[in-house]
């Protein structure tokens, strides 16, 4: 498979990701996500070590906030082998008992091939100034 098709393969899975959670159906997350996953504040320090707890952090911030906007643009796919890294810049707007906050970002993910399937298997959130 050329690299064009692995990063159009990878765009559609980043977006199914992301329509899962902002859609509340998780469901779709669990093929995405490799066994190991892991999470990472952008300080590095660990915040899911494994697929559940990955799942379940997305889980707690889409059952306490509710998303009044979302955007994503500035995709990078850099591919290497079996391995992929892809970021993107976010901009959200989300409410949580009434107060409204915002945040732009940058979504870290690496994924890698396996059983011919690309599968996350780190993820980090940095900010943008």
């Amino acid at each position: 498979m050329s690299n064009d098709k692995h990063r159009k393969e990878l765009e559609f899975i980043i977006s199914e990701i992301n329509n899962s959670w902002l859609k509340n159906d998780l469901k779709n997350l669990n093929g995405y996500f490799h066994d190991d996953m892991i999470i990472v504040d952008s300080n590095f320090n660990k915040l899911a070590s494994n697929k559940k707890e990955c799942i379940a952090s997305y889980k707690s911030f889409i059952n306490q906030a509710k998303i009044l906007n979302y955007k994503e643009y500035e995709i990078n796919i850099n591919i290497a082998g079996n391995t992929a890294i892809i970021n993107y810049i976010f901009d959200i707007t989300w409410e949580v008992n009434g107060l409204t906050s915002s945040e732009k970002g940058r979504d870290v993910f690496v994924f890698e091939k396996l059983n011919n399937k690309w599968l996350a298997v780190w993820r980090t959130i940095l900010p943008v100034f």
